[in-house]
């Protein structure tokens, strides 16, 4: 099948919001096999699910800066290579903070697929298409939180927590491939804007702080 340039950018919106909430909503299916195999406290095993979600949190704005500046279809393929480089190294993880940490790169990469796919359909497609093209990377989005605790269940339970990792790695490949092959033009928003660093460096001590202050009244409160 041909694809051209605006099915090529839809589609790969599509896979990579996809799998993006599938394995952010399917890991929470594979935190008791985590948590026994590397031994983590009740404590630490809470962070398996919200460290992702904490560092997408903190680099999203800086992320859609960066990709309007550098270029979306750039900033996407960074993305996807940050998330399928951490998704292989997750699976190789040897302890709780190895595995930790490759989740925080995860969330990096999450971040910067999230912006750029849906900037990347708002530059791409047509205005008459637009609004249908951005309702199929959406659909994606829920779609993936629909079967993703059913399927990663599956996998989990009948294969190991690393099996969810695992079936991420052969899509997002294809992703990184149409985008090489399918999506030649590149698409500059904010070019000559100067990036806020030591704004989005505020911005992010002051998310990490509050969730952190909000932790410490909680257990002080139990």
């Amino acid at each position: 099948m041909k694809l051209d340039l605006e099915t090529s950018v839809v589609l790969v919106s599509f896979i990579t919001s996809f799998f993006a909430v599938f394995l952010s909503a399917g890991i929470v299916l594979g935190v008791p096999a985590i948590a026994s195999e590397f031994g983590m406290t009740n404590v630490i095993q809470n962070w398996i699910p919200t460290i992702a979600l904490l560092v997408v949190a903190v680099f999203t704005l800086p992320a859609g800066q960066i990709s309007g500046k550098y270029g979306v279809k750039k900033s996407l393929i960074i993305g996807v290579l940050i998330f399928l480089f951490a998704s292989i190294a997750a699976c190789l993880s040897f302890s709780t903070e190895s595995f930790l940490i490759f989740r925080v790169i995860q969330g990096i990469g999450m971040a910067f697929l999230n912006v750029s796919a849906m900037a990347m359909v708002v530059q791409a497609v047509k205005p008459q298409n637009r609004g249908k093209a951005l309702g199929f990377t959406v659909t994606g989005i829920y779609l993936a939180g629909s079967i993703s605790p059913v399927f990663c269940g599956f996998l989990v339970h009948n294969l190991g927590w690393r099996a969810m990792f695992y079936f991420v790695i052969p899509f997002l490949v294809l992703c990184i491939a149409l985008m090489i092959w399918k999506i030649p033009e590149e698409w500059k928003t904010y070019e000559k804007d100067k990036i806020d660093t030591l704004g989005y460096v505020f911005y992010g001590v002051g998310i990490l702080l509050f969730i952190y202050g909000f932790t410490n009244l909680i257990n002080t409160i139990a």
